[in-house]
């Protein structure tokens, strides 16, 4: 019994020290391979290539911002035509005052319309010898011609 006892008592002993010696070892292969690491970080700075890799991936980065940029632009430009057109048509469909340049609700010829009376007697002298309404003997003789 004797024995037995110093013999389990030795088998702990034993155990107690793989346990430790383990733990080290264990400790050993972090820093082991924390040291790695960072070796490989050295040595991918000294190489040029960390530097290289970063120029290449702000460059790359830098690509994607302005291509991204082109079509962003490109949408608006696209967007605000279409909104011009739009204007425009919208436009064409107006008769304007040939004397303010208004909008005319009265059409006198077929290219000059007014917004009122008051514009139209005041653009009389200039449009009088252009009026399609009036025959070249009325021009001469009645240049009143006024809203027809």
């Amino acid at each position: 019994a004797v024995v037995s006892t110093q013999s389990t008592g030795l088998v702990e002993e034993t155990k107690a020290k793989y346990k430790v010696e383990a733990e080290k070892a264990v400790e050993l292969a972090k820093i082991a391979a924390e040291v790695e690491k960072e070796s490989f970080k050295l040595e991918y700075k000294r190489d040029g290539r960390y530097e290289e890799d970063l120029a290449m991936s702000l460059e790359e980065q830098r690509m994607q911002l302005e291509g991204e940029k082109e079509k962003a632009l490109e949408e608006l430009r696209t967007q605000l035509n279409a909104e011009k057109e739009k204007a425009i048509a919208e436009t064409k469909k107006s008769q304007w005052c040939a004397n303010c340049s208004g909008p005319a609700m009265y059409h006198c010829c077929w290219n000059t319309s007014y917004c009122g009376y008051q514009c139209q007697k005041g653009h009389w002298p200039q449009h009088m010898n252009k009026c399609e309404q009036q025959s070249s003997i009325e021009r001469r003789s009645n240049p009143s011609h006024y809203l027809s």
